[in-house]
């Protein structure tokens, strides 16, 4: 958040439920749809400032990645475009359907499970890995329970309208290539850019790639805006 700031953007994380300091609702589970209604009146309340009708991207990380995508194609008139890193999920690959008798698991946080998305040891710094380890076991000590996944084989990059911007690490194995050329060459927009980060992998955001990152998603922003998004 504080690279992209210093590229000249307003920047706003959102918690979805379970996650940090938004609680689960009485469900005890987060599903896709779900998570795209809410992050779609997160967007109504900051476009009630006209200073941002109409001027939001919207980014997301590996899953987050889809729900900013299956977002765009919901309500693309709630965006000026998407920036999705890390995105690993195969569009020729179908979710099969919940259990519905099936219960919130609350699993409890390892430090193994938050270092997990660093995978390369030269692509960032000890220090980076034990912060980043530490605040995730604060904030998230219990993972959350996802649910109803076959919600995401709504996806279709054929559908995404919207101005995208496709990154990821050249050594993230959650990412490959191979599922990046598909959605690229899918993706219906014309405006659409492709950026593969050399040395990064899927904590792209939070290694040694970090500034490049930040300046890259300002230079795909700031195209069409004279002011800040």
């Amino acid at each position: 958040m504080d690279l992209l700031g210093g590229v000249g953007l307003d920047v706003y994380a959102v918690d979805l439920r379970g996650y940090g300091a938004t609680p689960r609702d009485a469900t005890g589970f987060l599903t896709p749809d779900r998570a795209v209604a809410d992050v779609a009146a997160v967007l109504g309340w900051m476009q009630q400032d006209p200073r941002r009708a109409g001027r939001v991207y919207v980014m997301g990380l590996s899953r987050g990645a889809m729900i900013a995508a299956m977002l765009a194609q919901k309500h693309p008139e709630k965006m000026a475009g998407i920036v999705l890193l890390g995105f690993g999920f195969d569009p020729d690959i179908r979710s099969a359907p919940s259990d519905p008798a099936i219960k919130p698991g609350r699993l409890r946080n390892t430090a193994d499970n938050a270092a997990s998305d660093f995978i390369t040891p030269d692509a960032y710094t000890g220090p980076t890995l034990s912060t980043f380890v530490k605040a995730a076991l604060q904030h998230d000590p219990i993972l959350v329970d996802w649910k109803d996944e076959a919600q995401f084989n709504a996806f279709s990059p054929s559908r995404i309208q919207v101005p995208v911007l496709l990154v990821h690490g050249d050594r993230d194995t959650q990412a490959p290539v191979t599922i990046g050329a598909k959605l690229f060459a899918r993706f219906s927009t014309p405006d659409k850019w492709w950026i593969i980060l050399p040395g990064a992998d899927h904590a792209a955001h939070l290694e040694k790639s970090a500034a490049q990152l930040a300046r890259t998603v300002g230079w795909f922003i700031q195209r069409h805006d004279t002011g800040r998004s």
